[in-house]
């Protein structure tokens, strides 16, 4: 899995692609994002665009319109402690050629201009 990405505030995002190791020319692997709200208020959050750092390595199939999500607010008001998560499917990726790649999730706080994360997932083709 890839590293945490602020989006605003105490919401974070963290891109997982499955399986992260595929061969050419196999079927398209899952591209998941993981949510996480520490803030007592929720936030909502649109995941604008998948990208691949090399599409001749690898190709990203993204949510068409773009995918909108809610993230409720912490379970316990008093404690940042745990916060609200949720997984959730947002493309896919397919294995081109041999090499490694990085992709990634252009996640925006609605409204806009608020604040975005852009959580990222290396991936390799054998």
């Amino acid at each position: 899995m890839g590293k945490w990405s602020k989006i605003v505030g105490a919401s974070h995002a963290q891109l997982e692609a499955l399986p992260s190791k595929k061969a050419a020319g196999e079927p398209a692997g899952v591209l998941n994002v993981l949510f996480e709200n520490r803030s007592a208020v929720p936030v909502d959050v649109e995941v604008r665009s998948l990208q691949s750092s090399d599409v001749s390595v690898a190709t990203v199939n993204p949510p068409t319109p773009s995918l909108k999500v809610h993230l409720s607010r912490r379970p316990n008001k008093a404690s940042a402690r745990t916060p609200f998560s949720k997984k959730v499917s947002v493309g896919t990726w397919t294995p081109v050629a041999i090499g490694a790649t990085t992709l990634a999730a252009v996640i925006d706080a609605v409204p806009p201009d608020v604040g975005t994360g852009i959580p990222t997932e290396d991936v390799s083709v054998t």
